[in-house]
């Protein structure tokens, strides 16, 4: 089966690496969701379940300048 322009969807990464971390894959689930986050930023998300993010989040090194979802808005 054929999918066009799957390699490089941030999308398709998201989802993957959702799957992987519900079937306890941690690795896999932690590449994938690292490459929708590379591609999209925190953006990709935004409404999704926040447990994927915190999972990332206990995998990577912040990024320069912190995670842009913990940033602090101007007016709080």
């Amino acid at each position: 089966m054929h999918c066009p322009d799957a390699i490089g969807n941030p999308f398709l990464y998201l989802r993957l690496g959702q799957c992987q971390l519900e079937l306890g894959n941690e690795e896999h689930a932690a590449d994938e969701l690292a490459r929708a986050y590379m591609a999209e930023g925190h953006v990709i998300f935004e409404d999704q379940d926040p447990k994927y993010l915190a999972f990332l989040k206990t995998k990577l090194e912040p990024p320069p300048g912190g995670w842009a979802d913990e940033k602090k808005k101007p007016w709080d």
